[in-house]
């Protein structure tokens, strides 16, 4: 086997040295030039430089501003879409039909509609009321969590903030639904219902004693499908 020669190294490592002191013998003399000469050289290799960066920055990135301004145009174009879906679930008269249509096309909207159509509870008519249901049943059966979540805030609202029926909707749904998480804000909403009617006037809007009656049946059913049995007491009238 043939010996390496140790010289062959250090002649590699001597003409590197060599270079090395070459480049630092060019620098110090372009810093030693005149200021003036120096300077010109800055301004030259800027005006070379700069629109070659300028060339590359956007050879990079186009892509992802292309992206960002087709994702801004889909944003858009989804408001829009949500918006007129919506103003179809607050019209008065909308036909049974055309609220489940609208109501079911914003649930292909996924998370994004959640909100909207929990505002659309507060404003709809009976067509529309159970169409929005519908809706967020379905968005619930991809996004359990997150349909949860925006129904426990609506039950947990002590100010009067919603009416009746979105109390009783989100009972109903949450029951349907199903979830842990659920559970648990329907069993935190079970004293308002035990305590008598004066007390949850206080928190619901457009509260009287039938429509009492008729939320704590339907906080009954929806506890019967975690397996939970309660009876309602008898507390109506204005205790």
């Amino acid at each position: 086997m043939q010996k390496k020669d140790p010289t062959i190294g250090n002649r590699g490592g001597a003409e590197l040295s060599s270079r090395v002191t070459e480049l630092e013998t060019a620098f110090a003399k372009l810093k030693q030039a005149s200021p003036s000469s120096w300077q010109r050289w800055l301004e030259v290799s800027s005006k070379l430089l700069l629109p070659l960066l300028l060339f590359l920055l956007v050879f990079i990135f186009k892509d992802s501003v292309q992206q960002a301004l087709e994702s801004r145009r889909l944003e858009v174009s989804s408001a829009q879409a949500i918006e007129h879906l919506l103003q179809t679930l607050h019209a008065a008269k909308t036909e049974l039909g055309r609220a489940h249509a609208a109501a079911l096309t914003l649930s292909a909207y996924g998370e994004a509609a959640i909100m909207p159509l929990v505002g659309a509870l507060e404003h709809s008519s009976p067509n529309t009321e159970t169409a929005v249901k519908q809706g967020l049943f379905v968005i619930g059966l991809s996004y359990p969590d997150a349909v949860t979540q925006s129904l426990g805030t609506v039950l947990s609202k002590r100010e009067g903030q919603f009416r009746w029926q979105t109390h009783q909707a989100a009972i109903e749904i949450l029951g349907n639904i199903q979830r842990k998480k659920g559970q648990t804000e329907l069993l935190n909403y079970r004293p308002l219902l035990e305590n008598g009617l004066a007390a949850w006037k206080r928190v619901v809007r457009g509260a009287d004693n039938e429509k009492y009656g008729k939320t704590q049946e339907t906080l009954k059913k929806a506890l019967a499908k975690f397996g939970i049995d309660w009876k309602p007491p008898v507390t109506g009238g204005e205790q």
